[in-house]
This record gives C-alpha cells, sequence and structure tokens, in this order.
C-alpha cells in the first residue's frame, strides 16, 4: 500500500494552477488578482501539510498497530482536510466570477467548477479511507490526477480569457 506524500502532488498542482489563474482583466481589480494567488499560495501550503499527515497515517508501524480502519480514519481525516482547502479556493474564485463579467466570468465559473471536481474526488477517497478500505483507494487517487488535468486546462482558459 502506497499512502506516500507522492498521492498529494497532482493537488499540490493543484493549487500553482491557481495562483497562475489570477485573471488580468480590467473586470477584476488589483485586490482581487492578488486574493486568488494568495489564496492559491494557502491552498499549497495546507495541502502539503496534509500530505504530511497523510504520509504519517501510513507508517509500516502505524499499519501494524491500528490496521485498516485506524489507517483509514487518518487518511480520511487528511483527505477532508485537502477537499475543504481545495473548497475554499472554489468559492473564492466563484466570488470572483460574480464581480467579473463576459468570457472571463464565464472561464472563472469553469475554473471553479473544475475546483470543485478535485474536492469532490478528495471526499470520496475519503469516504472510501474511512471505511478502512485502503486497497481501493489508488483508483480515487488516480481520479485526483486526473480532475488535475481539468483545473490546469480551466485555470489557463480562465487566464486568457481574463486578460492574463
Amino acid at each position: 500500500m502506497d499512502l506516500s506524500r507522492k498521492a498529494f502532488l497532482p493537488i499540490l498542482a493543484v493549487a500553482g494552477t491557481a495562483a497562475i489563474a489570477g485573471c488580468g482583466s480590467s473586470t477584476l481589480s488589483d485586490q482581487e488578482r492578488e486574493g486568488l494567488t494568495r489564496q492559491a499560495v494557502t491552498l499549497q501550503d495546507q495541502l502539503a501539510k496534509a500530505g504530511d499527515k497523510a504520509t504519517a497515517c501510513a507508517t509500516p508501524e502505524k499499519i501494524k498497530k491500528e490496521g485498516a480502519q485506524g489507517v483509514g480514519t487518518c487518511l480520511g481525516k487528511a483527505l477532508d482536510t485537502s477537499s475543504q482547502q481545495v473548497t475554499k479556493v472554489s468559492d473564492y474564485v466563484k466570488e470572483l466570477a460574480g464581480n467579473a463579467s463576459g468570457d472571463c466570468q464565464s472561464k472563472l465559473e469553469d475554473f471553479a467548477g473544475a475546483l470543485d471536481g478535485t474536492a469532490n474526488t478528495l471526499g470520496d477517497a475519503s469516504a472510501i479511507a474511512k471505511k478502512g478500505e485502503i486497497d481501493k483507494i489508488g483508483k480515487e487517487l488516480q481520479g485526483i490526477s486526473e480532475d488535475q488535468v481539468e483545473v490546469q486546462v480551466a485555470g489557463r482558459d480562465a487566464d486568457k480569457a481574463c486578460g492574463g
């Protein structure tokens, strides 16, 4: 069972994408763009911490001592934290979209939707982990990698649409 920090690397890439997508449009203020960058930096930091917690959950000693259910509960909490952090950034992007117009608004909404997809996949992975079904978690973590691609594309599209 490989529950190393590598499983969280795709999520960290999502955070980096959010920083890139700080739309440089006249429909968004400098303060809003800076806020998005701050959100992305905070997200990256929080996801790194969640990755560290997930790694600590799956040490050989912990697996031997607590078994799949104990490891799953611990991992589930780390995944929940990650899901909540991605949702916070998505909420901020949705707020920005409400202040934008035209294609910029549409692309920001798409970006938020892609972030929501990632948060949902993290939530699904958490539910599986909390059931102690650690052997099934790999498929969900692969889904996070696939979500990352959608977030990157949506982030680039938003950046272009908003004049970045």
